[in-house]
């Protein structure tokens, strides 16, 4: 094989191997997340859905939450809700397990704060518009640390504002070491305004399959009226 061919073989190698987390852009959304890390959203619509084979919803779930600094903790509260036209009590399974969620807001993210989650990252080249945005595109891969030490592998991509890097949407499928769950796939849709960046909605389908039987839910949550959250000493 001749010495220029060999060149060209390894310059292509490097290429694909590169990790664009230096690229200017992504150094600007990393400041942008290390600024805004500790927003916490004020109230929570969600909505549960069940899907078929044709990605109808069914049995949709509409729940309402709100969250208030309390003593130095974070408490949830259940505003309300209908489950296919019906009431839904504070005592339903939903419920309880949203209430018994931690709220705190984590400072780890794609962009901040993420030495221990093995990251790489890639800028396609691609461009476009993304909710009135002009936009470039990175791909990321890496595993987020999970409970237990477990890491959870996770891919997706992401798409930042090509002159300010405010992160703008993202996808990302993620692969829990949980039983039953064979992967989870998010849409987040950031807002950013007075320099304030906040997930504005998150909608996330989750296949599992048991008894030899494959099952998909899906959940939409959008979220209002953030706060910033300050540690205390």
């Amino acid at each position: 094989m001749r010495i220029s061919m060999i060149i060209a073989l390894l310059l292509i190698l490097l290429t694909l191997q590169a990790d664009d987390s230096s690229d200017e852009l992504w150094q600007k959304a990393k400041a942008i997340a290390e600024a805004n890390w500790n927003w916490v959203a004020g109230e929570m619509e969600l909505n549960v859905s069940v899907l078929d084979d044709n990605s109808s919803e069914l049995m949709t779930s509409s729940l309402m939450f709100s969250y208030e600094l309390e003593d130095g903790e974070i408490c949830g509260y259940y505003e309300g809700g209908t489950r296919s036209g019906d009431l839904i009590p504070e005592s339903d399974q939903v419920v309880q397990q949203m209430l018994s969620q931690d709220m705190l807001p984590d400072s780890s993210s794609i962009f901040y704060n993420n030495a221990d989650w093995g990251l790489e990252v890639k800028r396609t080249g691609n461009t476009d518009k993304i909710a009135k945005r002009q936009c470039a595109e990175f791909e990321f891969k890496g595993n987020r640390p999970g409970e237990d030490d477990q890491p959870i592998p996770m891919e997706g991509s992401v798409w930042l504002e090509l002159e300010t890097g405010i992160p703008v949407f993202m996808t990302q499928t993620i692969y829990p070491p949980v039983e039953m769950v064979n992967k989870v796939e998010n849409k987040v849709t950031y807002q950013y305004k007075k320099e304030a960046l906040t997930i504005k909605k998150l909608e996330s389908i989750t296949s599992a399959e048991a008894m030899g039987q494959k099952v998909r839910m899906k959940q939409v949550a959008k979220f209002n009226k953030y706060w910033r959250y300050i540690e205390e000493d």
